[in-house]
């Protein structure tokens, strides 16, 4: 088979594979997102309606409740919830009285329909004769279907909608794979697998830095991105978040590089110009595609808004409300630290200790974010953090020629000590539970971020060592070169590998939580982050290369 015959079959299952993915995206997520549910009935007076998803399991997604009723009621009253924009899976319908006992009879109430309400697909809608004739009917009194299910001590009427609430406009979801389908085919067919940016990037050390330097520190993103994928899917990974720290630390470090290399850049205009812009090039582009999709196309203006200006963060997207607003303020903070640098080298290092101190323990409660059961506090300290690790590592361990010859004599005790904490940072909050007096502490968020700062100071700390090469390794310098599409996808392609699961396999092959999940997650977000990358992301920002000496 000649060169050209294989970029060809190539470039045809990369085609398809992206067509797709792109349909269970459509299909899955944009079509059958709620809208709004909406209960429409007369209700007795000081009645509560709470409106909840369940998933599978059981355990609730959302949960929206509200009072209704009057004395006298003339006309049905509506009441529902704001717009949801999730997949339905269960709906739960629940009526009670507020402020009565649990034996009072909270009274009757006589539905008039159920409507869910969803973006290009058929709404999904009961009526009050399918309601009656349903509970009126053998099939409900032989307990044959669970369509509906009814408890009358609770009042509570639980739909099952685990098929489609709707009918889907088909013509719009393999009209649009197709074309992306073919558009991808034709970029693949005429491109070589060295063009693609996300694979060539991976090669611009010596033009920008070092390569060992870069290597390490797209090593330590791809880390950092594959332990955020881990949190959402590997079994006993639920509540680590030393992904998001290193995420948040690595950010202030290298963000504020240049500017302690040579503090004189923060007092020229131009590099302040330069910093802004490529910043906003940097996210913007990827991130307002993604809330275009998942809030614009499903109708969710208000939501959008939010998110466009960077003070709403719904599900996944929560950091990205603090990375813009750290983005915003770094000059001021840089402004403030090259001045005291001028005045003594070690104090911009003690300013950004006591800040980080003070805004921990002083400005938890301040939240400026609506990011809902999320974190809406600003984590303005983690990144301080970074701040604070770029002066230690630039400007002390750098130039510390005796400290850097004697790091290069022990290189490997150095690479072993890396390795051991590196290992039980991350084993030890998740999987493995480590001694109560470690957990007491490594739960917090603040440790977690000095631990961050230590990974990625030892990531650099001796280049060659066999510590530096295992975090610099292919795989994971791969994931970091594409790190924030990986992160800004990784949520849509969880949803697509489930969806797979539920709809062709149909066989519990990729139960969540499952190793089996973890992989399947990873190489489809890894694929649709390689795509987003060359061709959304790269094309609104270029690398500065390194001046020639």
């Amino acid at each position: 088979m000649t060169q050209g015959s294989r970029t060809n079959w190539l470039a045809i299952a990369v085609g398809l594979a992206v067509a797709l993915m792109v349909y269970f995206v459509i299909s899955t997520w944009v079509q059958n997102t709620v809208a709004r549910v909406l209960v429409v009935g007369y209700f007795p007076s000081d009645t509560q309606v709470s409106v909840s998803s369940v998933n599978k399991d059981g355990q609730v997604r959302w949960r929206e409740t509200y009072q209704v009723g009057a004395n006298i009621v003339s006309k049905p009253q509506i009441t529902g919830t704001r717009r949801v924009n999730l997949p339905l899976n269960y709906l739960r319908i629940e009526f009670q009285q507020s402020g009565s006992d649990t034996t009072a009879d909270p009274g009757p109430v006589a539905l008039h329909n159920i409507q869910v309400r969803m973006p290009y697909a058929t709404s999904f809608f009961y009526s009050a004769n399918r309601i009656r004739d349903y509970f009126d009917s053998e099939q409900y009194l032989a307990n044959k279907t669970n369509e509906f299910e009814y408890d009358p001590e609770s009042q509570r009427i639980t739909l099952n909608t685990t098929q489609a609430v709707g009918e889907p406009n088909w013509v719009l979801s393999i009209g649009i794979s197709i074309l992306i389908g073919l558009g991808i085919w034709l970029i693949v067919k005429n491109s070589a697998w060295t063009e693609i940016p996300a694979f060539s990037d991976m090669s611009l050390g010596n033009n920008i830095s070092s390569a060992a330097e870069f290597n390490a520190i797209n090593g330590v993103r791809g880390l950092a991105a594959i332990l955020v994928l881990f949190s959402h899917t590997a079994p006993g990974f639920e509540n680590v978040r030393m992904g998001l720290a290193l995420l948040f630390v690595i950010s202030g470090f290298l963000l504020s590089k240049p500017f302690v290399i040579d503090n004189r850049k923060i007092y020229s205009w131009a590099n302040l110009e330069r910093y802004v812009t490529k910043r906003l090039k940097r996210i913007l582009p990827m991130y307002y595609l993604y809330v275009f999709i998942a809030y614009v196309a499903t109708f969710d203006f208000s939501t959008a808004a939010r998110h466009f200006l960077f003070v709403q963060g719904a599900g996944h997207l929560w950091p990205m409300t603090q990375i813009f607003t750290f983005y915003m303020l770094l000059p001021f903070v840089l402004l403030i630290t090259c001045f005291a640098h001028r005045l003594h080298r070690l104090l911009p290092i003690a300013l950004l200790a006591v800040a980080s101190y003070f805004w921990l323990t002083h400005m938890v409660d301040w939240e400026p974010y609506y990011n809902g059961r999320f974190s809406n506090t600003f984590f303005l300290y983690t990144f301080l953090f970074g701040v604070l690790t770029s002066y230690v590592y630039y400007d002390l361990i750098s130039n510390a020629t005796r400290l850097r010859t004697w790091l290069q004599r022990y290189g490997a005790l150095v690479a072993l000590v890396s390795v051991v904490v590196t290992l039980l940072s991350i084993v030890w909050s998740a999987p493995i539970k480590p001694p109560a007096l470690v957990h007491m502490y490594l739960d917090k968020f603040w440790v977690k971020s000095i631990l961050a700062a230590m990974i990625i100071v030892f990531a650099l700390l001796v280049p060659g060592n066999w510590f530096a090469k295992l975090i610099s390794n292919w795989w994971f310098r791969s994931v970091g070169v594409v790190g924030f599409s990986f992160y800004l996808l990784h949520g849509i392609g969880i949803d697509i590998v489930r969806n797979l699961n539920d709809t062709v396999l149909q066989m519990g092959m990729l139960e969540d939580r499952t190793w089996g999940f973890v992989l399947a997650s990873f190489l489809v977000t890894y694929v649709m982050a390689l795509i987003a990358y060359s061709w959304v992301e790269r094309p609104f920002f270029g690398y500065r290369r390194k001046p020639a000496k």
